[in-house]
């Protein structure tokens, strides 16, 4: 909430350029907000552009070290996963977090219900707690280790690996084919279709307008053919 302004009221348009995702040759990516395209009406809003304001500024200034000379305490007992472990129980992976109580093993807890309430997570099956020690994950990591990378089997695992993954690779690059192939067909057919009505009578200029679009359109999906 604080860093969207959709939460004052304001809709933007084109944030994002989704191109390359949409070919399968790249991620979605976020426009500058230079770009971005304000809508002329507003709903209603949670706080006031004020708000929002001193909120992004007060985050700009911590984030520049501005915020005062507290220090982070030292954690006192080091989690050896930290960063490493998620959570994805009928949601978006999300980082779980380390934990330790004193007599207890050290565990990992998903914050999910923390961030989006009971009825959330109860709609997602993920329960109250959420939650996995970390001497049972050092156990499964160490058997990994043991038998898959330094093991007299690895090599054969990886073989075995390789050989799906290449399979893998190859039918995405299949389908990827034939979606552009696809892709390709139905503007070759959309040009024949501006032709034809050249010869009906409609206006040359505005046909031409459309055919170099669709001819673009074209070289941009050949441009990617694997």
């Amino acid at each position: 909430m604080l860093e969207n302004p959709t939460y004052t009221g304001r809709l933007y348009w084109n944030r994002l350029d989704s191109r390359a995702h949409k070919q399968g040759v790249g991620p979605v990516v976020r426009r500058s907000p230079d770009e971005w395209v304000e809508a002329d009406e507003r709903h209603e809003a949670l706080i006031t552009d004020e708000q929002f304001e001193r909120a992004r500024a007060e985050m700009q200034r911590r984030s520049t070290g501005q915020g005062g000379n507290r220090r982070r305490r030292p954690q006192k007992r080091p989690y050896l996963l930290r960063g490493i472990v998620h959570c994805a129980t009928g949601h978006n992976p999300l980082r779980m977090q380390g934990r330790s109580r004193k007599g207890e093993p050290t565990y990992y807890t998903c914050g999910y219900r923390t961030s989006y309430g009971d009825r959330a997570a109860e709609a997602v099956g993920h329960g109250k707690w959420q939650y996995v020690r970390e001497d049972s994950l050092m156990t499964l990591i160490d058997s990994i280790f043991a038998t898959r990378i330094f093991g007299a089997d690895r090599l054969a695992h990886f073989g075995r690996q390789s050989a799906s993954l290449t399979g893998e690779l190859r039918d995405r690059d299949g389908d990827k084919r034939k979606r552009l192939a696809g892709q390709i067909a139905a503007v070759e057919q959309k040009i024949e279709r501006q032709l034809a009505a050249i010869e009906a009578g409609v206006d040359p200029v505005e046909v031409g307008r459309r055919i170099r679009e669709l001819k673009a359109e074209r070289a941009e999906a050949r441009s990617v053919l694997p």
